[in-house]
């Protein structure tokens, strides 16, 4: 599995191991706070539904606390982990994020 989340401390360090701290919820939108064991690096996960159409929109924030600079190589608000398993299709994907960038025909 890929982790959703890689950073590289200026001493070189990647490890990063994120605790739960709070969470708030307002209405439809959830926010969840988490930091590292170690370092004053938080990640705050923020969700929101939208009734009308199932939508969930979510996002991930990183804030880095401490006085170094740190290198995020990768971000994602949240992965889709299928188990493992042989048997599984995929019929299509739609939207224009399929693309592979804008369309040169009419």
């Amino acid at each position: 599995m890929e982790p959703d989340l890689k950073v590289i401390f200026p001493d070189g360090n990647r490890d990063l191991v994120l605790q739960y701290v709070s969470h708030t919820i307002e209405g439809d939108h959830l926010a969840i706070l988490l930091k590292d064991t170690s370092r004053d690096v938080y990640v705050e996960l923020e969700y929101q539904a939208d009734v009308g159409t199932g939508v969930l929109r979510r996002s991930a924030q990183v804030q880095n606390r401490t006085s170094a600079p740190l290198v995020v190589e990768q971000i994602a608000s949240g992965t889709w982990n299928l188990p493992r398993a042989s048997d599984y299709r995929l019929r299509y994907l739609t939207g224009r994020w399929a693309g592979n960038g804008p369309s040169t025909s009419n």
